[in-house]
């Protein structure tokens, strides 16, 4: 005969009250009343198992976790074998990150009551955090196995093989959800997502609209929305729905990320670092976040944190190929090739069919002066990508620079046919050693203009009181021991300074040498400007008021023309190093001659063409030369030849004019 328990005292009754009230206020959302219930319970019997356990949940709900783990991990002292508190410490484990310690809290409970839909499907979610897809997918298909009829474990197991890539399984999973809870927000939304992965934009964009039909106002529907449309490359339109699922919720990390990611697709990366910083915040391990903060610094001239942002992203992506072949790009722009080609190669063992490495790989191995090993990393990404517009050009060019013209016609086609399909988004540059047609070099140069997708706000220029001098500035890569460089000195000493007032703006690297010193004496004032991002070089040059900006450097190699779409100057010039047409409307006027660009060919230009009387090109009567002449013997050279030269670039040279010296050479 079982023993009876002893009756309640008046102070017990009071208790259990207590705690009856506390749970019901609990169930009525009235938190902080029923926290205060719970702990006048604990304040008379501190080891009370329920009002310890259900604290810990109240605080959960309030987003208290650190005082939730304390309390649930107090009560399962008491009694370890409460699948309910083992599940609920779970819960707060996997709030705060502590992914694989609530896994193993579910599985204690699991071991308890092996069949609990409700903790597999909390071991499913958590085993897809932790990377174990097809885990979590046995979870949940055991959990469905018990409660067939739930729609939110048919959501949660669509979510898994959207996961693993199996689209049109999880979209039978979201059907099934759907079927047996029609208004099922999520399910409608989750369906919305696979169905755009499969190409069905439409019905993706039907999906959304029923899910925010049912759930207006909700986030999730937004950023994903905007997750389409940006699959159609119509970033303005995704930017709008991210920043409207931020109005909704401030810190949906997920949003916050795509928002900097369409700022970076339209060019925008001043724009896009703060979302990302704050996403980086809330989410520290959000790898994504670090690869979009990496491209981010180096579209901002920062390689130093792109490295920082990739390397981190290293930690929670290791292995990925992706990341490695980022790190590389910001290692080449540190000026250090041998450790980017170390990253391209790991890259490329893990992803040998990878055409961006691969043409990366190019890119260093070139700096690296090793021409014949570029030339076959090219050729492979080309196998791969064969209407790869940069990587073509990138080719030829460095043929073009070894004398090699195999396959030039066709790559030469290859380039054609981008830009009459206006798929052109290489540097104009090469194309002018490709082709002599005006018109294939002014197209080049407005497409890959185009292509850059310059998202400017209204011009930086600013009217400013009447002075008496004007205000000319200079903007270019090489001042220093440069061909540019070589001609230009006197011209800038020579300005009248009674007239201007001379600037000049330095994007690239100062090499020290005796022409840098003597270009940086020769400016009124010299702007050493290379870490400046487009938009704050620009800005740079708004603020010292500049009335006429001459650009010396166009398409060539680390020109920053780019920056000058945010008009930092009422008149902008180009004039000297890329004696071509730039192709950009924000160019005004290009100093030319009739040699260089005969009248007849002005219509190939998309400036303004100001004439110089004679020639375009200035020169140094100051440069010093060398007062020993060589003689011939001392350059290898035989003492009774007529020796031809060419003081130029190999890609100067191309097989017509090849052919013409070696008729000459013949006669």
């Amino acid at each position: 005969m079982k023993r009876r328990p002893p009756p309640l005292t008046t102070r017990q009754a009071d208790l259990a009250q207590t705690l009856h009230e506390a749970l019901r206020l609990h169930r009525l959302g009235i938190l902080d009343h029923a926290e205060q219930h719970y702990r006048a319970v604990l304040a008379v019997r501190p080891h009370h198992f329920d009002a310890q356990h259900l604290l810990g949940v109240l605080c959960l709900q309030l987003g208290r976790t650190d005082e939730a783990l304390v309390l649930i991990r107090a009560a399962l002292k008491l009694n370890p074998r409460s699948t309910v508190a083992l599940s609920n410490f779970g819960l707060a484990l996997r709030k705060a990150g502590r992914s694989q310690e609530a896994l193993a809290s579910f599985g204690k409970a699991l071991a308890i009551t092996p069949g609990d839909p409700e903790l597999l499907a909390n071991s499913g979610s958590v085993l897809l955090e932790l990377g174990r897809p097809e885990e979590a997918l046995a979870s949940y298909d055991r959990a469905i196995a018990t409660l067939p009829g739930n729609a939110g474990l048919h959501n949660d197991r669509g979510n898994t093989l959207h996961k693993l890539g199996r689209y049109e399984e999880a979209l039978v999973s979201y059907n099934k959800a759907l079927e047996i809870q029609p208004n099922h927000y999520e399910a409608l939304n989750n369906r919305g997502n696979v169905l755009a992965e499969l190409g069905f934009i439409d019905k993706a964009l039907d999906s959304y609209e029923e899910s925010n039909r049912i759930a207006p106002g909700n986030a999730d529907i937004f950023n994903n929305r905007g997750n389409v449309l940006r699959k159609l490359e119509r970033h303005q339109e995704a930017l709008a729905l991210y920043q409207r699922a931020l109005s909704i919720n401030p810190d949906h990390p997920v949003a916050l990320y795509n928002c900097g990611a369409a700022q970076l697709a339209l060019n925008r990366p001043e724009e896009a670092l703060p979302p990302l910083q704050k996403a980086l915040r809330i989410r520290p391990d959000y790898g994504d976040v670090h690869v979009a903060l990496a491209t981010t610094f180096l579209a901002l001239r920062r390689p130093d944190k792109a490295l920082e942002s990739v390397n981190l992203a290293l930690q929670t992506k290791p292995g990925d190929a992706d990341v490695l072949n980022k790190r590389g790009i910001a290692l080449e722009d540190l000026n250090r090739p041998e450790e980017a080609l170390a990253d391209y190669d790991k890259a490329l063992a893990i992803k040998p069919d990878f055409a961006a490495a691969l043409h990366n790989r190019g890119n260093a191995l070139k700096s690296l002066k090793r021409p014949d090993e570029a030339l076959i990393s090219y050729k492979r990404a080309i196998a791969i990508q064969p209407d790869d517009i940069k990587t073509l050009t990138s080719l030829v060019f460095l043929q073009s620079q070894n004398c090699e013209w195999n396959d030039l016609d066709s790559i030469r086609r290859s380039v054609l046919l981008s830009l009459q399909l206006a798929t052109f988004d290489s540097s104009p540059f090469p194309v002018l050693s490709m082709f002599d047609d005006p018109v294939v070099q002014r197209d080049a140069s407005k497409q890959y203009v185009q292509k850059c997708k310059i998202q400017a706000g209204p011009p930086l220029w600013r009217a400013h009181s009447q002075r008496l001098k004007i205000r000319l500035a200079y903007l270019s890569a090489d001042f220093k021991a440069h061909a540019v460089s070589y001609l230009i000195p006197e011209l800038i000493e020579l300005h009248d300074r009674s007239k201007f007032d001379v600037y000049g703006f330095f994007v690239g690297q100062n090499d020290g040498s005796p022409t840098a010193r003597r270009l940086e004496r020769a400016f009124d004032e010299f702007v050493e400007a290379s870490a400046l991002s487009d938009l704050s070089l620009a800005q740079r040059i708004s603020d010292a008021d500049v009335d006429i900006l001459i650009d010396l450097g166009g398409h060539t190699k680390d020109s920053r023309i780019l920056a000058l779409s945010h008009r930092p100057a009422p008149i902008q010039v180009t004039y000297l190093g890329y004696p071509a047409t730039t192709g950009a409307s924000f160019i005004d006027y290009a100093i030319v001659d009739s040699y260089v660009v005969p009248q007849t060919f002005a219509e190939y230009f998309t400036e303004n063409l100001a004439y110089l009387p004679d020639c375009f090109q200035c020169n140094d009567r100051r440069r010093r030369i060398s007062e020993a002449v060589p003689i011939r013997s001392e350059c290898g050279l035989p003492s009774d030849a007529f020796v031809f030269c060419s003081v130029n670039n190999g890609f100067k040279l191309n097989p017509q004019v090849f052919d013409v010296w070696a008729r000459i050479l013949l006669a």
